[in-house]
Formats: structure tokens, C-alpha cells, sequence
């Protein structure tokens, strides 16, 4: 068994999926500081705002590794996800 280029995709996606799950959580961690009048609705903004392209641009980069390895399956897994990203 080599290492080949779909494996390296998959690694990739883990990889990258952790820094989107730290991502998610530090959105909750805003939202609850928020939620308890630690910050107010402007900083919270100034602080989440830079954080949505670079999401978009991590979760298009391992689409784009899974449609070039030909893993079908995990980018159709995918679609509806890339859709609503496109659509807001």
C-alpha cells in the first residue's frame, strides 16, 4: 500500500476539519459572551467577520483536493455545504 494522492487529500480534510470544529467553537464562545453582555454586538463582529473567508477558502481547498484525487463520494458528501457557502 503507497502513499498516494487521495490519502493525502483525506489527511488534508482531517487536518483542516480541526481547525473548522476550532473555528465552530470559537463562534459559540462569542455568541455566549454575547448572550452574558461581556462584549457588545460591534466587537463581536470586528472579532467573527475576518474569520468566515478564510472557513470558506479552507473548506474549498479540500473540495478542490477531493475533486482532483477523483473521490466522488466525499465531494457529493459536500455539495450541499459548498451550495449554502455559494449562496450566502
Amino acid at each position: 500500500m503507497s502513499f498516494n494522492f487521495p490519502a493525502f487529500s483525506y489527511i488534508i480534510a482531517l487536518i483542516v476539519d480541526a481547525f473548522l470544529i476550532f473555528f465552530a467553537i470559537f463562534h459559540v464562545i462569542a455568541f455566549d459572551e454575547l448572550k452574558t453582555d461581556y462584549k457588545n454586538p460591534i466587537d463581536q463582529c470586528n472579532s467573527l467577520n475576518p474569520l468566515v473567508l478564510p472557513e470558506y477558502l479552507l473548506h474549498l481547498l479540500f473540495n478542490l483536493l477531493f475533486l482532483f484525487s477523483g473521490e466522488w463520494f466525499s465531494l457529493c458528501v459536500n455539495i450541499p455545504l459548498i451550495a449554502y457557502h455559494i449562496n450566502r
